[in-house]
């Protein structure tokens, strides 16, 4: 990673069999090279970096995520639209071989059919989460900021979630995963007052 290169936080990341997957962002006007995916270990002392797949000119970086315990990717298929970039279509894919970075194109859905419109913004279009555990998609509509849901399994299944209201901003998932925080465990509690943990 050089200095003008830059982590997205807005791509997502992704914690797979005990790798951290960031995305990392290549500025374009400095490189040629491909964007990349930089994968470390949870103690930082194994690493490599994956490329995102079908990437070309008319594809750009849309969210990573992991879901039933694979690495996904989302792909945007771009055109250029009066002078704005536009989005018509995303690709959803699946990390099926890390030794050869072998990704396996798992659906694709347009515009059309999440929001109804034939393309939107690059910036109108924001990917919240992968489910975990099923072959769910969540997405905002940044032009009339709803939530909406894509069902992998259906692919007809669009569903509007909710509206978040003008400059919903940032959604971050809740993650309820408590089992291995010490403080939760065995019943314990925290005393404020003397600001130690103490079991009841």
């Amino acid at each position: 990673m050089r200095r003008e290169d830059k982590v997205q936080s807005k791509l997502g990341w992704a914690n797979v069999n005990g790798m951290l997957h960031i995305p990392v962002y290549k500025h374009y006007l400095q490189s040629q090279q491909k964007d990349i995916i930089a994968v470390v270990d949870m103690q930082g002392k194994k690493n490599m970096a994956i490329h995102w797949p079908d990437m070309n000119e008319f594809a750009a970086p849309v969210f990573i995520g992991q879901s039933q315990g694979r690495l996904h990717c989302i792909t945007g298929h771009k055109k250029q639209e009066d002078h704005r970039v536009h989005i018509i279509e995303l690709s959803i894919w699946v990390l099926e071989d890390y030794g050869a970075a072998q990704w396996v194109l798992k659906q694709s859905v347009s515009c059309l059919q999440l929001f109804g419109e034939i393309s939107c913004g690059v910036d109108d279009l924001d990917v919240v989460a992968i489910h975990p555990d099923r072959n769910l998609v969540f997405f905002v509509h940044r032009y009339n900021w709803k939530l909406v849901s894509y069902d992998m399994d259906s692919e007809d299944e669009v569903y509007d979630l909710c509206t978040l209201g003008h400059g919903g901003g940032l959604i971050i998932p809740y993650v309820p995963y408590f089992v291995e925080v010490p403080v939760l465990s065995c019943g314990a509690s925290t005393d404020f007052q003397e600001g130690q943990p103490r079991i009841l």
